[in-house]
């Protein structure tokens, strides 16, 4: 099988596909993303899954978006906590809706 060229933005791009795909398993079991300089040298990103109704299925995400030098590890956990409950609350909310 033919690899994918991953173009680099940031020295902390991830380009290499196997790396990436092993990034993939780590976000679905832990059920957030934390993108730090990987597109800009100074923006950070943190997201969390919307479920659809269907087992498996992503209907949206939360995410939240901030400086790297304005978000210290210590605030990083608290903004995962609280992007993964509000995902979580949505995705309550979309399924009561979906019925």
């Amino acid at each position: 099988m033919e690899k994918a060229e991953l173009k680099r933005f940031t020295k902390e791009t991830i380009t290499d596909v196997d790396a990436l795909l092993a990034r993939m398993d780590r976000i679905r079991s832990d059920g957030y993303a934390v993108s730090r300089s990987e597109l800009d040298p100074d923006v950070m990103g943190i997201a969390a899954p919307i479920w659809g109704v269907h087992e498996g299925e992503v209907a949206g995400a939360v995410s939240v978006v901030g400086l790297v030098s304005h978000i210290p590890p210590q605030a990083e956990r608290r903004i995962v906590a609280k992007v993964r409950l509000a995902a979580a609350r949505i995705s309550e909310l979309n399924a009561t809706a979906q019925g």
